[in-house]
């Protein structure tokens, strides 16, 4: 199918919903026959699976954050530093009060120009 490159496992999911539902079978029987179908016979169906979803207005469910948003919250993130710059911020830490981390996420911040 052209256009499973990008979305396979989307479509796949789509087709076994409309053949579940259709052809009210169970999802392990709808999965064997996705498997066992070419792949013209996957586009064929996938238009219809489109056409029925519309018409229907079914809908899977979106995983994951959209892309469009920024991620919430903190990562850890592993940065290797030389071991003279390790010493400096431990001084400058030792002398503002605050700690080694506070001090490279500020001078990141800074960087980037928040």
């Amino acid at each position: 199918m052209e256009s499973d490159k990008g979305r396979g496992a989307i479509a796949n999911k789509w087709i076994c919903l409309y053949l579940r539902h259709v052809q009210k079978t169970s999802t392990s029987v709808a999965k064997k026959r996705l498997l066992a179908m070419t792949p013209r016979e996957k586009l064929d169906v996938m238009l219809l699976t489109e056409q029925w979803m519309k018409e229907t207005g079914q809908t899977l469910e979106v995983r994951g954050r959209p892309l469009a948003q920024e991620p919430k919250g903190n990562k850890a993130y592993s940065v290797n530093l030389p071991i003279r710059d390790i010493g400096k911020l431990k001084q400058k830490s030792e002398e503002s009060g605050e700690s080694v981390s506070v001090l490279i996420r500020a001078a990141i911040r800074q960087f980037l120009g928040e």
